[in-house]
């Protein structure tokens, strides 16, 4: 029997949804949905004036936290043990924290496995605060979600279909209103992340951001080529803003607009950049591959 996922992007202006039906063998997105916020407004009516606009319903529901409100590493140690891997990575990004360890959830994913037997990790702290008010405000809209990951590592499941076919680095930017996120990807592995507080709509200052993509892929690439630079995001459709991160990178973005995603109809194609978190957390769900993602 089909299982449907509803797949949420809690934004400060705007609530995004991915409705996807499920079987053993096959994924469909069956919409891409949202709905304007009223600043400092009540999530739960939000999600309740969503689902009705659309006569949505659900089996399960998924949904992420901001990136800029968790603190990530990547980490490598001298071992694969998974035993020995919670114990230590707790530990290991605690010198990292703005805040107590015990105020905090913390998880990892393995990004690689090394010969010599050691591991790369990608570690994620979030608050507890910030974690139970997620919670407790879809738990007021009746909503009990079965994970909640990161929107930065969620909208990379739909670049990992573009890195499926292609190897080199790759990177991602996701212009959003109030964040901005680049990520580095070497032959479909993470190997760079970053979240700047600062997105296209702050002050209509683009040029800020800009400089901001630039320095971060300065520092995560260490000045090496790359071979395709892919862009989604909820403000990846600002006027200008692609041509300019092209004249800022030297190099020719490509929105995630165009690339055919198999669970994805056609119809629904030029969404795609802009419901990039919603529709890589629907990805996460297929459990093809290795698909990226945290269980705060």
């Amino acid at each position: 029997m089909p299982n449907h996922t509803l797949a949420l992007d809690v934004g400060p202006n705007t609530l995004r949804a991915a409705l996807v039906e499920r079987t053993l063998r096959t994924q469909r997105v069956l919409g891409l949905y949202s709905h304007a916020r009223a600043p400092g407004g009540d999530l739960a009516s939000d999600v309740r004036a969503l689902a009705a606009a659309h006569s949505l319903s659900w089996d399960e529901v998924v949904s992420a936290l901001p990136g800029d409100a968790v603190t990530h590493r990547i980490l490598d140690l001298p071992f694969h043990d998974r035993k020995r891997l919670d114990q230590t990575v707790p530990f290991e990004l605690e010198a990292h924290l703005p805040f107590e360890l015990e105020d905090t959830v913390v998880d990892f994913q393995v990004l690689a496995r090394n010969d010599d037997g050691s591991s790369q990790v990608l570690a994620v702290s979030a608050p507890k605060k910030a974690v139970r008010e997620h919670l407790a405000a879809l738990a007021a809209a009746g909503i009990d979600p079965r994970l909640v990951d990161l929107t930065s590592l969620a909208s990379l499941n739909v670049v990992r279909e573009a890195a499926a076919n292609r190897g080199g680095r790759i990177a991602f930017v996701a212009l959003d209103a109030g964040r901005t996120t680049v990520a580095l990807l070497a032959d479909g592995r993470l190997t760079g992340l970053r979240v700047v507080s600062h997105g296209v709509a702050d002050g209509g200052d683009l040029e800020r951001c800009l400089r901001e993509v630039r320095w971060s892929l300065l520092a995560l690439a260490g000045g090496e080529p790359l071979t395709s630079l892919w862009v989604g995001g909820d403000a990846a459709d600002t006027p200008g803003a692609m041509a300019a991160l092209g004249r800022t990178l030297g190099t020719t973005p490509q929105s995630l607009d165009t690339l055919t995603l198999a669970a994805v109809p056609i119809t629904l194609r030029a969404k795609q950049a802009a419901f990039a978190t919603p529709l890589g957390l629907a990805l996460r769900q297929a459990g093809d591959g290795s698909p990226f993602g945290i269980d705060l």
